[in-house]
């Protein structure tokens, strides 16, 4: 287990930025000071040792998993609905990025938020209880300023008190539907204001207003169907995009909850229960629409990516444990343990494939642990190193010299990768066998190759031939 890829430049920035201004500095198209105060947090009491960030976010994550047990007690008084939506939401396949990638990490925490948002906001509409609706107000502003996936938020929750408002005392209802909005707009617009022209990316990019909108909408549908619902029933199999029949295959989960909702809708079920129906659904779609809005003109393949899952896992928990609940009440099931049975061949398959993701997933992570071992070894060894671009693998667009994460840095001296590098000072360094394995191994990179070639290479070591 080790840092991986965005990771490295958040180390960088860490290191480098004083902390307020870390606080601010934006993260791709993540505006989040709330993840920034935790990262930075971490990083003075752990420095450099990953399996303490795994530690802290897997808490996260735990609690997370009490929150979800809460609201679902609240909403079907049941502690054992409570146990199976927890079974469900507890480990998945998907987990790999944001559990190991610490630059993910902010959609757990953000969903820690979000979650704590839910559970006021429907304690506020069914009790009218105004320190619950300001309760809310500050998760969600929390849950804005962790990670994107949180930004815009009391747009949505403006949208389900609307839909909700027949249980909300008319005295708070419009003045909490404007307050979701304010903080809403508030989310989405200040870190645009604060980070200017830093964000990747703040507003959705059309170029064919037909094509653009049919792609989002196929970005979201996918990321629900196949991210969410496929990957919870089928786990493991999604066939590529131009394998018709299985591609088909993997949406039928999502097809036939679609029809149960479509048959409880038009059932004689509470309307409490069609509220919160949509409800849910609305939480359960509203990641991928955020991520759809910025990310959509990557193609589909964003639309399964992994990070985006967690949230709407969430209250797809919740979704999917309301809608057995009314089987069971309908006598489409009739024994709970036929219900355990399901939850626990979801927590043993979802525990191995998450297993199996995890080693597929830290092969690059371990590659940079590797490189920076040796490149310790070199730092530790040289008087002189020569300034390299980090290696493709890593993909960020720093050099060695900026890596003031790692030790040994004070007695080195940086040498441009030039012809100016080529000295008997250099040339004694490697004879070191460490030093010259290192330099030979980064000639191969295809990053590095564009400055530092083998060809460069050898022809300094021709060059002093004699001395070598």
């Amino acid at each position: 287990m080790f840092f991986f890829q965005d990771d490295i430049g958040l180390l960088i920035q860490l290191q480098t930025i004083p902390f307020w201004q870390f606080l601010i500095t934006p993260q791709a198209e993540h505006f989040a000071p709330v993840l920034h105060l935790l990262s930075s947090l971490e990083y003075r009491l752990f420095h450099l040792n990953f399996i303490s960030y795994v530690a802290v976010v897997i808490l996260i994550h735990l609690l997370n998993c009490v929150v979800l047990g809460k609201i679902v007690y609240v909403l079907f008084h049941s502690r054992f609905f409570s146990l199976i939506a927890v079974s469900f939401f507890a480990i998945n396949l998907t987990y790999t990025e944001p559990f190991l990638w610490f630059s993910a990490n902010g959609v757990v925490l953000a969903t820690l938020f979000l979650g704590l948002s839910f559970y006021s906001w429907y304690k506020f509409i069914t009790g009218d209880k105004l320190s619950y609706f300001w309760g809310s107000v500050v998760f969600v502003l929390l849950s804005g300023f962790s990670f994107g996936v949180g930004v815009a938020l009391g747009l949505v929750f403006a949208f389900v008190t609307f839909i909700c408002k027949e249980k909300i005392n008319k005295r708070y209802f419009s003045k909490a539907a404007i307050v979701y909005i304010v903080i809403g707009l508030f989310s989405y617009l200040i870190g645009p204001i604060i980070a200017q022209n830093k964000l990747d990316r703040v507003v959705p990019l059309i170029a064919d207003p037909i094509k653009d909108v049919i792609l989002y909408l196929s970005f979201i549908i996918a990321g629900v169907a196949r991210g969410v619902v496929g990957r919870f029933f089928l786990p493991g199999f999604e066939p590529r995009h131009f394998q018709i029949i299985p591609t088909i295959i993997s949406f039928l989960p999502f097809i036939l909850i679609c029809f149960l909702i479509f048959w409880l809708l038009k059932a004689k079920i509470r309307r409490q229960y069609k509220l919160l129906l949509v409800t849910l659904s609305v939480f359960i779609f509203y990641p991928y629409v955020w991520s759809g809005f910025l990310r959509s003109h990557f193609g589909l393949k964003q639309a399964l990516a992994e990070r985006y899952v967690y949230p709407s896992l969430f209250f797809f928990s919740i979704f999917l444990v309301m809608l057995i609940k009314q089987l069971m009440d309908r006598g489409f099931i009739r024994s709970k343990k036929l219900i355990v049975v399901f939850a626990l061949s979801i927590v043993i398959i979802q525990s191995l494939l998450f297993i199996r993701n995890t080693i597929l997933f830290e092969e690059r992570p371990l590659k940079t642990k590797d490189y920076f071992d040796k490149l310790q070894t070199v730092l530790r060894k040289s008087t002189a190193v020569l300034d390299l671009p980090l290696p493709s693998f890593i993909n960020q667009e720093y050099k060695i010299s900026q890596l003031a994460i790692l030790p040994d840095f004070s007695k080195v001296r940086f040498v441009s990768p030039n012809y100016t590098f080529c000295t008997a000072e250099f040339i004694k360094e490697f004879e070191k066998k460490e030093i010259s394995s290192f330099y030979k191994e980064q000639t191969q990179d295809p990053v590095i190759i564009k400055v530092f070639s083998e060809d460069l290479l050898n022809r300094c070591l021709t060059k002093f031939k004699g001395s070598v």
